[in-house]
C-alpha cells in the first residue's frame, strides 16, 4: 500500500478493440459487430450497475453498426442516449490508425471526421484511445492536445524510456504538449473475462466464477501496484472482437467482498476510461503536491520500443503497393484537391470528406499495415481507388474554375482564338516556397513544332520547351458518314459531347467539296446530284474557358454554303495531336502562374533556362545536371560526381535477402547478397534535354529477373529521380536498394510535423551494444526504421536525402549509407518461428498474395549535401521538393495573367502541411467565396522561431487557432501582407485566414 492512503481504487474498464478487418473481411467483421453493439445496449438497458463501455475509439464502428440496423431507427436514437449520458464511449478517432504509415496530416482528419461522426451521436470520447497502435509518433500529444484531448491509453511502443515498468506517464512533444497516459503495460486485455478460464473467446454456455476472478487480478494488482504511482488502478476488461463479459457487474460487487478483506482494501470500480484517465491524473497531482511525494515521470519522443510487448516492425515494408498507393492519394488530397478547393471559391467539402473517409477506411493499423487476409488488402486497393478519384476530379474541376477566372493584366489584347496556334496553361505549385521547377503540361490540339518552342510568363521571359513525345489521336467517335444539313444541326451537340465527355472543343476544320469526276463520256448519262460526299476535318483542341462558338458559327456557314445542299453527303473525321511538353520556369508559392505556349525563331534572344548552366543533356552515355554528373556502369548501378569532384559508386544498387518472416516481422534467413546482373547492363539514352534528360537501365538478375531502371534529371535541380520497375516471381524474400555512403554518423528522418534524429548502428560495436541493452526487451528491436517522406544519413562532410514517399523503410547500412525497402515477400499472416519475435502475431493464415506477385514499380530521389549540417538548413524545402506543379489549359492573351502566391514561407523555418476551405458555400446557392481558408505548417526545429509571413492581397484577417478551430489569438496583417507568427520547437501553428471575396488568382 501506497504511505498515505487507506486503499486502492480499482477502475474496471469494460471495453472491445474492434479490428475492423484483419484475418476476416470487413463484411465479416461488421456482422459480428452488430450483434455485439446489440448485446452491449441490451447490458445498458437492463443493468443500471454496467456504468461504461467503450467502443474502441472508432466512430467508424457507429456507421458500420447503424448501416445494419436501417429498420429499426429506436437503436440509433438509443445509441444515442446512451453516449450523451456517457455510458457508450465513442470516438475521437475515425478509425484506429498506423501512425507511421499515414501523415501528420490524415491524423488530424481522422480526429476531425472521428469527432464530427461522434457528434452526431452524442459526442466524442476525449481520449486517445489506441491500445495496439504499432507504435507512436512524437507528435501525438501535440495532436491530442489540439483537439483539448489530455490522456491516452496505449499498449505498444514503449522501451527503455523509464527505468523500469509504469502505468502511467506523462508524454511530452517538442513543443511541450503533454498527455497523461494510461500504459497497458500487461496488456489492454489483461482483465479481459476475468471470472472465465481464458480471457478471450465464447463464453455464452459458461458461468461466470468469482473465484477464478479472483485469481486472475490478484497477479495483476500486484503488478499494477508495483508499476503505479497512486492508488488508483486500471484493469482493461475487454479483448478483440468481444462483447462485454457476462456478469460484469455481479463480478465487480464480489470482487469488492473480497477486496474489503485485503490489506491493500481494494475497492472496484466499473468505470469508464475517462473517468480513470480523471481519477489518475487527479491523484498524480495529489502526489506531486505532497511533501516527499513523486510527480509523475515525464516521457519524450517517439516510442518504438518492444520492452513490453512486441512492435511488430515489419509492417513498414509488408505489401509496399498499399503504402504506395496510400501515399499517392494522401499527397493528392493534402497538396492539389483540398488547397485548390479553398482557392477556387467554391464549397467542396462534401465531396472532399468522402474521398477522406475512403482513405481513412484504409488506415486502420492491420490494414495500411498489410497484416491481414488478402481479401481484406483486395478490397483496399479499391477504396484507394475510389478516394482518388474522387480527389483527382475535384483538384481538376477546381483549377479549371480558377483557370476561367483568370484576368490578363490591364492593356492586354483579347485573347485569340485556340484556332490561331497558341495554347496556354495555367501552373498550379503545391510547394510553399518560390522554386524553380519542371512542368509537364499535356497539350491537347494542333501539332508543335519540334524545336524552337517556348513558354512566355507574365514578364515576358521566355523558357524552352522540351516536346517529350506527340502522337496524333483519333477521335473516333465523331467520324461518320452523314449529310451537311445534319452536321449542321448537330454542330452544337458535339461541341457539348466534346466538352462533357473529354474537356475537348473543335477548334478548327478543313472542309472539301465533293470533286466532280476528272472525265465523263458524252454517252453516259448524267451523274445523280449529292452522290459523291464533301469531306471534313475537325481540328480538336483542349477545351477553354471560353469555348469556340466563333469556329463553330463559321463552320456552321461553310456548310451551308456547299453546292449540295442540305442532303449532300459529308464524311467527317476528327483528330488531334496529344503533346506532352516540358518546361522550367519560376513557381510562385501555394499559388499560380499562366504561360502562353508558341514556337520562336531560332535567334529569339531570352530563350534560354533562367541561370547559368542550369540546362540538362546528355553527352557520350554521361548526364549532366546541376548536382554533377550520372556515370552508368554496366554493373546496373549508378555513379555520382559532384561539382566538387567528389564520387560515389554503386548508388542503387540491388540486394536480395532470404525472408523467413510473416506479415508482421521480417526474419533473416541466408545471407544478403548485393545483386550483379547476369550479363553486362543495355544502357539507352530516352531524353536527351535540355529540361529533362533520362536514361535507362535494363538488366537482368538471378531471382529477380529483368529489371528496368530510369534516371533522371531536371534543369535547375540537384535531385536524382529513380524509376525501378520489374515483374516480381520471388517469394520470401527482401529487396532493397542501396545508397552506399562511408562514415555515415547521423541519420535524419522525416516524421509527422517532426525530423527524428535517431542513432545509426552502422558499426559491429554499435550493434552489439544495442543488443545487449535490449536483451530484456519481449522482442528485440529492428536494424530498419521508417520515414515519412525522406531520410538523410550522413556526416560532417557529406549526406543523401533520399526522398522516398510510399516507400517508408529505410536500413542505415553498418557499411554506411541507407538501403531502402522496395518489396518484401512472404506467405504468412503470422509464424510462430522466427528469431525476430517469441510467438504468433496472429493467426496462421496462408497470404499468398503478401508474396506481391506482378508489376511494380518503384519511384524515389536521390540529392547529395557537403553535410548533415546542410540538410538541417534545408529541411523547410525538402518537403515541396518532389511535388509536381498541376497544369489545365487556357486561353491566352499576348500577356499572362500575373503570378499570385496565398502566402509565401520563404526564409521562414515553417514547413507548410495544409490548406483548407471553409463550409460557407449554401446548399444550391451562388458561390461563396473561399473564405475562411485554413492554413497549417510546423517548425521544423528543436528551437523557438519567430517569422513573418507574406500573405496574399486579399487576406483580411488571420487568427491562429486549435487543430480543431478553437480562436487562440488574433494575429495583426500589416498593410503589405505581412504577418508575424511565432512558435515553439516543432509547434504546429494554424491560422485562418478570412478573405475578401472572391480569392482572385
Amino acid at each position: 500500500m501506497i504511505p498515505g492512503n487507506e486503499g486502492y481504487t480499482v477502475h474496471v474498464v469494460s471495453h472491445t478493440h474492434w479490428d475492423r478487418e484483419w484475418y476476416r473481411t470487413r463484411q465479416q467483421f461488421r456482422l459480428a459487430l452488430a450483434e455485439t453493439v446489440d448485446t452491449v445496449l441490451q447490458y445498458l438497458r437492463e443493468d443500471p450497475a454496467f456504468r461504461a463501455f467503450l467502443l474502441d475509439g472508432q466512430a467508424v464502428l457507429v456507421e458500420d453498426y447503424l448501416s445494419l440496423r436501417q429498420d429499426r431507427p429506436e437503436l440509433a436514437a438509443e445509441l444515442t442516449s446512451r453516449v450523451g449520458e456517457g455510458r457508450l464511449s465513442i470516438g475521437p478517432w475515425y478509425t484506429q490508425p498506423d501512425e507511421f504509415l499515414v501523415s501528420g496530416e490524415s491524423l488530424i482528419r481522422n480526429l476531425q471526421i472521428g469527432i464530427a461522426t461522434a457528434a452526431r451521436y452524442g459526442g466524442a470520447m476525449r481520449l486517445g484511445w489506441i491500445p495496439d497502435t504499432f507504435g507512436h509518433i512524437a507528435q501525438l500529444p501535440q495532436i491530442l492536445r489540439g483537439f483539448g484531448i489530455t490522456a491516452a491509453a496505449l499498449t505498444r511502443g514503449v522501451g527503455d524510456e523509464l527505468p523500469g515498468p509504469r502505468s502511467e506517464f506523462r508524454w511530452r512533444s517538442p513543443d511541450g504538449s503533454e498527455v497523461l497516459v494510461l500504459h497497458q503495460v500487461q496488456g489492454y486485455f489483461s482483465a479481459g473475462l476475468m471470472a472465465f478460464p481464458y480471457f478471450w473467446g465464447d463464453v455464452v454456455q459458461a458461468a461466470p466464477s468469482v473465484q477464478q476472478a479472483i485469481e486472475r487480478v490478484k497477479p495483476l494488482l500486484e503488478g499494477l501496484r508495483d508499476n503505479s504511482g497512486s492508488s488508483q488502478l486500471v484493469l482493461w476488461n475487454g479483448a478483440d472482437h468481444m462483447p462485454p463479459e457476462p456478469g460484469i457487474t455481479e463480478t465487480i460487487r464480489q470482487l469488492n467482498l473480497w477486496g474489503a478483506t485485503t490489506p491493500e482494501g481494494y475497492h472496484f470500480l466499473h468505470s469508464s476510461v475517462e473517468q480513470a484517465a480523471g481519477a489518475v491524473a487527479a491523484a498524480g497531482a495529489v502526489a506531486a503536491a505532497t511533501p516527499g511525494g513523486e510527480a509523475l515521470p515525464v516521457v519524450t519522443g517517439e516510442l518504438r520500443g518492444s520492452r513490453y510487448h512486441p512492435m511488430l516492425y515489419g509492417i513498414l515494408s509488408t505489401r509496399t503497393y498499399l503504402k504506395q498507393h496510400n501515399s499517392r492519394v494522401q499527397h493528392l488530397l493534402e497538396r492539389y484537391t483540398e488547397p485548390l478547393a479553398a482557392l477556387s471559391g467554391r464549397d467542396w467539402h462534401e465531396e472532399i470528406r468522402e474521398g477522406w473517409r475512403l482513405l481513412l477506411q484504409n488506415h486502420g493499423h492491420d490494414s495500411i499495415g498489410g497484416c491481414s487476409i488478402d481479401e481484406v488488402h483486395r478490397e483496399m486497393r479499391s477504396r484507394f481507388t475510389q478516394a482518388g478519384e474522387i480527389a483527382d476530379q475535384v483538384a481538376e474541376n477546381a483549377l479549371r474554375r480558377i483557370a476561367a477566372g483568370l484576368t490578363p493584366p490591364p492593356g492586354s489584347p483579347p485573347a485569340p482564338p485556340s484556332a490561331a496556334g497558341l495554347a496556354g496553361c495555367l501552373v498550379f505549385s503545391p510547394a510553399d516556397r518560390p522554386r524553380s521547377a519542371v512542368v509537364e503540361h499535356v497539350y491537347r490540339g494542333a501539332a508543335l513544332p519540334e524545336e524552337h518552342l517556348v513558354a512566355v510568363d507574365a514578364s515576358g521571359a521566355t523558357h524552352p520547351v522540351q516536346l517529350i513525345s506527340q502522337e496524333l489521336c483519333d477521335y473516333g467517335w465523331l467520324n461518320r458518314l452523314t449529310t451537311t444539313g445534319e452536321a449542321k444541326q448537330a454542330l452544337p451537340w458535339w461541341q457539348e459531347v466534346l466538352r462533357q465527355m473529354d474537356n475537348l472543343e473543335i477548334a478548327g476544320c478543313n472542309l472539301a467539296p465533293a470533286r466532280a469526276p476528272a472525265h465523263t463520256p458524252s454517252d453516259a448519262p448524267a451523274p445523280a446530284a449529292n452522290t459523291t460526299p464533301a469531306k471534313l476535318q475537325l481540328q480538336l483542341a483542349d477545351h477553354l474557358s471560353h469555348g469556340n462558338s466563333a469556329v463553330i458559327a463559321e463552320l456552321a456557314r461553310e456548310l451551308a454554303a456547299l453546292p449540295g445542299g442540305p442532303d449532300q453527303p459529308l464524311a467527317i473525321t476528327a483528330s488531334f495531336y496529344r503533346c506532352t511538353l516540358a518546361f522550367a520556369p519560376r513557381l510562385p508559392p501555394l499559388g499560380f502562374a499562366s504561360f502562353r505556349l508558341c514556337p520562336s525563331s531560332p535567334q529569339q534572344p531570352g530563350a534560354r533556362l533562367p541561370g547559368a548552366g542550369v540546362e540538362v543533356r546528355v553527352e557520350e552515355g554521361v548526364l549532366h545536371f546541376s548536382g554533377g554528373t550520372l556515370s552508368f556502369p554496366r554493373d546496373g548501378s549508378v555513379e555520382l560526381t559532384t561539382t566538387g569532384g567528389k564520387r560515389f559508386p554503386g548508388l542503387n544498387r540491388l540486394a536480395l535477402q532470404g525472408d523467413a518472416g510473416d506479415t508482421y516481422d521480417f526474419c533473416l534467413e541466408g545471407d544478403r547478397r548485393q545483386l550483379l546482373p547476369v550479363e553486362p547492363a543495355v544502357i539507352t539514352v530516352l531524353e536527351g534535354g535540355p529540361v529533362r534528360a533520362t536514361m535507362q537501365i535494363r538488366a537482368h538478375y538471378p531471382k529477380v529477373g529483368t529489371v528496368t531502371t530510369t534516371v533522371a534529371v531536371e534543369a535547375g535541380s540537384e535531385r536524382v529521380a529513380f524509376r525501378t520497375e520489374l515483374t516480381n516471381t520471388m517469394q520470401d524474400c527482401r529487396l532493397q536498394v542501396e545508397f552506399p555512403l562511408s562514415g555515415t554518423s547521423r541519420v535524419l528522418a522525416d516524421a509527422p510535423f517532426s525530423v527524428e534524429e535517431r542513432p545509426p548502428a552502422t558499426t559491429p560495436t554499435t550493434a552489439q551494444t544495442t543488443a545487449q541493452n535490449t536483451a530484456h526487451w519481449l522482442q528485440p528491436p529492428a536494424e530498419t526504421a521508417p520515414h515519412s517522406q525522406w531520410v538523410a544519413p550522413g556526416s560532417s562532410d557529406d549526406a543523401f536525402v533520399l526522398y522516398a514517399p510510399g516507400l517508408p523503410e529505410h536500413e542505415v547500412r553498418r557499411e554506411g549509407g541507407v538501403s531502402l525497402t522496395l518489396l518484401r515477400c512472404v506467405g504468412w499472416l503470422s509464424r510462430g518461428d522466427m528469431k525476430t519475435r517469441v510467438g504468433h502475431a496472429g493467426p496462421m493464415i496462408a497470404t499468398p498474395e503478401a508474396q506481391c506477385p506482378g508489376p511494380a514499380v518503384f519511384q524515389y530521389h536521390l540529392q547529395w549535401f557537403p553535410g548533415s549540417a546542410a540538410v538541417e538548413e534545408a529541411v523547410p524545402r525538402l518537403a515541396g521538393a518532389t511535388l509536381p506543379p498541376r497544369t489545365v489549359p487556357v486561353a491566352t492573351a499576348s500577356t499572362p495573367a500575373a503570378p499570385s502566391s496565398l502566402m509565401d514561407l520563404e526564409g521562414t523555418d515553417f514547413v507548410l502541411t495544409s490548406c483548407t476551405g471553409g463550409e460557407k458555400a449554401a446548399a444550391g446557392g451562388p458561390p461563396q467565396g473561399a473564405g475562411p481558408i485554413t492554413v497549417r505548417f510546423y517548425n521544423c526545429r528543436s528551437r523557438e522561431v519567430t517569422a513573418r509571413i507574406r500573405l496574399h492581397r486579399s487576406v483580411l484577417s488571420c487568427s491562429r487557432v486549435t487543430l480543431d478551430g478553437r480562436l487562440l489569438q488574433e494575429l495583426p496583417v500589416d498593410a503589405n501582407g505581412w504577418v508575424t507568427v511565432a512558435a515553439a520547437p516543432r509547434e504546429i501553428i494554424t491560422l485562418a485566414l478570412r478573405l475578401s471575396l472572391p480569392y482572385s488568382a
